[in-house]
């Protein structure tokens, strides 16, 4: 297990160096920042990706085609949730 990279300023030295520290947050010289102010701490980090989240979750069946056009009577399956009308 590897320890986190974190920096510890005041908000004087983040208000000059925002962008440096955002960026080393950015390129992953930094995990998380920790902004100190007189009577509070901050902490400022890069959220993960959520990028590809959901892979794996579900699959679609062979031979189903997505773009295919839905019909009116394909929607009967949700009962009063089904929209009316048609196109």
């Amino acid at each position: 297990m590897s320890l986190a990279k974190q920096k510890t300023v005041d908000e004087a030295d983040f208000s000059q160096h925002s962008s440096e520290y955002l960026q080393a947050l950015a390129s992953g010289e930094l995990d998380r920042l920790l902004v100190s102010s007189p009577d509070q701490i901050y902490e400022v980090r890069k959220l993960p990706s959520i990028y590809g989240c959901m892979k794996g979750t579900f699959s679609i069946p062979e031979g189903v085609d997505l773009t295919e056009p839905v019909g009116m009577e394909d929607w009967s399956a949700l009962g009063d949730d089904a929209p009316t009308g048609s196109r």
